[in-house]
């Protein structure tokens, strides 16, 4: 099973990351990370960025689109998220061209050294090579999502749907880059 911990404070009517914890069958143990600049000897750190933040809204959204997809009457979606420069879309594609260390130690490698990342986050104009925005998803349906704001659990759509409004409103009164997120989930058609 592949599975991916958010856990989130409440911080000034903002919710950033605060703790991760990935499980994957490449994995001998689970991949952890706190934010800060230290951490327990058998974690890795990150720090709140931009990178961060387009991480998470992705996640989040992914995690909100499998549990739509298992209500009845949805159709199934792929979620994703996307921008022009400076967007939250455009840093994490920057993170996942440059495989910081925060972004290796919160995924793991494989034992060939391929950063697990690049196998679960997929992208369409990576690094905007062309004219128009990137795009990144998540395509792997498998990859299941636990989310905890305070220590509480947030599984319920509710709760993600909240989160995410909180999220997508933090980034757009904070930057006047605004990301497309007319939509908690976006469907990529093939």
């Amino acid at each position: 099973m592949i599975l991916m911990t958010l856990s989130f404070v409440t911080e000034n009517n903002r919710f950033p990351l605060i703790q991760t914890h990935f499980q994957h069958p490449l994995l001998s143990s689970p991949a952890m990370t706190y934010r800060g600049q230290r951490a327990l000897d058998c974690a890795g750190t990150f720090r709140w960025s931009t990178g961060v933040m387009g991480l998470c809204l992705l996640l989040v959204r992914h995690g909100l689109s499998l549990m739509m997809e298992n209500a009845a009457d949805h159709p199934p979606v792929m979620a994703r998220i996307e921008g022009e420069h400076g967007s939250l879309a455009s840093s994490l594609d920057y993170a996942l061209s440059k495989r910081p260390m925060w972004l290796m130690d919160m995924f793991g490698i494989t034992a060939k050294g391929t950063p697990l990342s690049q196998l679960l986050l997929h992208r369409i104009n990576p690094e905007r090579k062309r004219p128009g925005p990137v795009v990144v998803f998540v395509r792997n349906t498998s990859f299941k999502i636990d989310v905890y704001v305070d220590g509480r659990s947030a599984n319920a759509p509710a709760d993600l749907e909240n989160l995410l409004n909180a999220m997508e409103n933090t980034r757009s009164s904070a930057t006047p880059f605004r990301e497309h997120t007319s939509s908690v989930a976006w469907a990529i058609e093939e």
